[in-house]
């Protein structure tokens, strides 16, 4: 009977094993050691290489002070609870993504992405927020930089409920849409919202109230729309070319 087969066979396993087992030592040793080393500062990045809008870094810094995340270089780096931390940075609304990890040289980086916002809206009862590219509620900002499209009439307190949510989406596609256009974004003024959850339209030209309708036809409405603009620049015809405007809008 041939056993050196077997044998040979068995110390092969055995010598994985024994490979196995020393690297996955090395391995917790290696993060044992990591997690008893001391943070060594941290860096925060907004926007990877594009500019901060809304936060800054001491915006972010407090932030992460408030969650006890201060004194760095005293701690272990083992003391950091970075899922909650990242969980608690991304309640505030102008956060969209946070990640929280230490690289190499045990420095804590903080990166965060922020929401941009698409529009600002008033309600019937005054109140005013902004909302981002898929419905995201916000707070305003202090440090606002951005020419958003303004709805007013918005009825009720709280963006994309259920019972709302056709208006809400008409709301988002045109102001994704005035975003895009340079040349509407400079020629409407503002949106307002009609009990009946249409739109009419207050232009940056003349003091008429343009009736838009709903915002399912919102491309060919802004092609007719610009029609009589170009008529209106072309005649200075004001009065008649906003009525001609509202009836062929609302038919």
């Amino acid at each position: 009977m041939n056993i050196k087969s077997p044998l040979k066979k068995f110390f092969m396993i055995l010598v994985w094993c024994l490979l196995g087992g020393s690297g996955l030592a090395l391995l917790i040793a290696a993060i044992n050691s990591k997690n008893s080393s001391f943070c060594n500062g941290m860096e925060i990045e907004i926007n990877g290489d594009t500019k901060a809008y809304f936060l800054n870094k001491k915006d972010v810094a407090l932030m992460l002070e408030n969650q006890g995340i201060k004194d760095l270089n005293s701690r272990k780096m083992a003391s950091f609870d970075l899922l909650k931390t990242e969980g608690v940075l991304r309640r505030n609304s102008w956060i969209k993504e946070a990640q929280l990890y230490f690289d190499n040289n045990q420095t804590l980086k903080v990166l965060i992405r922020e929401r941009q916002p698409v529009a600002r809206l008033f309600t019937v009862t005054g109140s005013s927020w902004l909302i981002d590219s898929n419905g995201v509620q916000m707070a305003l900002a202090e440090r606002n930089v951005f020419r958003l499209p303004v709805f007013t009439g918005y009825p009720v307190e709280k963006f994309g409920l259920r019972k709302d949510s056709a208006l809400s989406r008409q709301i988002i596609n045109l102001a994704i849409f005035l975003n895009k256009d340079p040349f509407w974004s400079d020629q409407v003024q503002a949106l307002n919202i009609t009990a009946s959850k249409t739109f009419q339209i207050t232009p940056l030209i003349g003091s008429q109230v343009i009736e838009f309708g709903d915002g399912n036809e919102y491309e060919r409405n802004f092609a007719s729309f610009l029609f009589f603009t170009k008529l209106l620049l072309h005649k200075r015809d004001l009065k008649n070319i906003q009525a001609s405007m509202s009836l062929l809008l609302t038919r």
